[in-house]
């Protein structure tokens, strides 16, 4: 902050307004970034209020490409690479509407069947199948679906619809001339209603902190610049 104790004290108003000139971009730069990486820690950790117990992978989601002084822009984004998309899942909790097929429904939807699978379907969980914590089919019962589906004689499972019954299609185990159903197949898609106020968040912290960010910045950057003279 300048301070002009006497009236003619202008070489120190003028070193002062040539230091701010100079360092504001870089200043705004570095206020772009702090806040940036804030609002990604805000959206982060509000996943865990908006979503029913979220997996580290959901928890982790978004990410930051930061700003340059000569490009005054950040950007706060789920992650959306291959096999770690994020942004595919997130934008139903913040939009709603009908998610879109799991990675291991797509998955076991390829798998050999007796061809009554619907195209495009959902497995729901059945009485068999154990949920983990979050709430998600464990990844270790997948796998023994697989290997069961892959001709291992103890494993049993097989895709499609039980002769001889009312059993709908899904997945099932066969034990002790027992049927036992781990998932079934529907067309009907499951729905999510807008609960993340993602934009919100945003707004919120970018209205508290950027200006503050941006002055402390400006203020630090302009007296190491006239203390270097």
């Amino acid at each position: 902050m300048l301070t002009i104790k006497q009236v003619g004290d202008f070489r120190k108003a003028i070193a002062w307004a040539e230091a701010s000139q100079k360092q504001l971009p870089f200043s705004l730069s570095q206020g772009i970034n702090k806040t940036a990486f804030e609002v990604r820690e805000g959206l982060n950790k509000g996943t865990i209020s908006a979503f029913d117990k979220p997996v580290r992978f959901t928890q982790k989601a978004f990410l930051v490409t930061k700003s340059t002084k000569r490009k005054l822009k950040a950007s706060i984004y789920a992650q959306d690479k291959k096999g770690k998309d994020r942004a595919r899942y997130l934008r139903f909790g913040v939009k709603g509407g009908r998610r879109p097929q799991k990675g291991f429904e797509r998955y076991f939807q390829g798998v050999a069947n007796d061809g009554s699978i619907p195209a495009n379907s959902y497995f729901v969980p059945g009485p068999r199948v154990k949920l983990n914590a979050s709430g998600n089919v464990s990844l270790a019962t997948l796998k023994r679906i697989d290997k069961g589906l892959s001709g291992n004689k103890r494993g049993g499972f097989f895709i499609g619809t039980p002769r001889n019954n009312n059993l709908p299609a899904g997945i099932y185990r066969r034990s002790r001339e027992q049927l036992h159903p781990y998932f079934f197949a529907t067309t009907d898609k499951p729905s999510y209603r807008g609960r993340f106020p993602l934009e919100k968040i945003g707004e919120t912290i970018v209205n508290r902190r950027f200006i503050k960010y941006t002055q402390a910045f400006l203020d630090k950057n302009i007296k190491a610049q006239l203390a270097g003279r």
